[in-house]
């Protein structure tokens, strides 16, 4: 479920409502949203509120139809989620990958659901407009020939320095634990991104996006 009014309105630019729900008729948007709906349900305040995931919500809110994507709506860049569990994480990988222009996402078995309330939201409605794949194994990034960069927080070589060539996958491992052994064993090269003293880590989310921008740089040729 989508919610809010700039979401449910910029994503029925491009997709088919399935249900729109609202709990006020006096608005001047919604005459639009019920022409792009296929199915429209007026709510009382309080049930829209007892149903609603947001703590104010704006009295609107959409059901958008899954898209099905194929390993070949991919393309050469990929961000590979491994067992991401904060749907605010991942939400804003997706948000980040969208922004490239560039990638496209990968998740783990474990990891978040990419439609998920939670993860929708935060990623601005990117997880219904960006292709990607869930619960694949890592393993089928090799198998497609996929070059396999793990971030860590220790060792490797650094973002500023790495060389990057497609096909490629950027690993983000999870929330407290990172990438398990035996991905950084058999990965093809470590990354890691130059810190001040004193900083241990960064947060799954904030190391996912600097790691798809510096590449996104490379590839418009900003080195």
């Amino acid at each position: 479920m989508v919610e809010g009014w700039k979401q449910v309105s910029d994503l029925s630019g491009t997709l088919e409502i399935e249900v729109l729900l609202y709990s006020q008729d006096s608005d001047i948007r919604l005459a639009k949203l019920r022409r792009r709906s296929r199915t429209c349900i007026h709510l009382s305040e309080p049930l829209f509120q007892a149903l609603s995931h947001v703590e104010n919500p704006q009295g609107v809110a959409a059901f958008f139809p899954k898209r099905k994507w194929r390993w070949s709506d991919l393309g050469p860049y990929v961000l590979y989620a491994h067992k991401i569990q904060d749907p605010g994480n991942l939400g804003t990988l997706l948000r980040t990958a969208e922004s490239t222009g560039l990638f496209t996402l990968v998740t783990s078995p474990g990891c978040a659901a990419c439609y998920g309330a939670k993860t929708v939201r935060a990623s601005v409605g990117a997880a219904l407009r960006l292709p990607l794949l869930e619960a694949i194994p890592w393993k089928s990034l090799r198998s497609r020939g996929f070059q396999l960069w793990a971030t860590t927080h220790l060792g490797g070589t650094s973002l500023f320095q790495a060389r990057f060539r497609p096909p490629l996958a950027v690993l983000v491992g999870n929330e407290g634990n990172g990438l398990p052994g035996r991905i950084m064993d058999e990965a093809d090269h470590l990354l890691h991104i130059p810190m001040g003293s004193g900083a241990g880590s960064l947060n799954a989310a904030v190391a996912g996006s600097l790691a798809l921008y510096e590449v996104f740089r490379r590839e418009r040729g900003h080195e």
